[in-house]
């Protein structure tokens, strides 16, 4: 299960299509070389590219579904 803490490169192994389709159009593609995604949690990487506490919720969700 992909929660808020769930670090952000473990999101891309664990589930790489659908963190692709999913995450891709908010953070970008330079997830994997940025120094920070190593380090980064799910919810840090989201807020640092604009997303609120309720958009962050909507994106776990939908991550978890599929």
């Amino acid at each position: 299960m992909i929660t808020k803490n769930t670090p952000l490169m473990d999101v891309f192994e664990k589930k790489p299509k659908i963190a692709q389709e999913i995450l891709l159009p908010i953070v970008g593609g330079g997830c994997a070389n940025c120094p920070l995604a190593k380090d980064e949690n799910l919810e840090e990487a989201l807020i640092g590219h604009g997303l609120d506490k309720d958009e962050i919720e909507k994106v776990i969700e939908e991550l978890n579904k599929k």
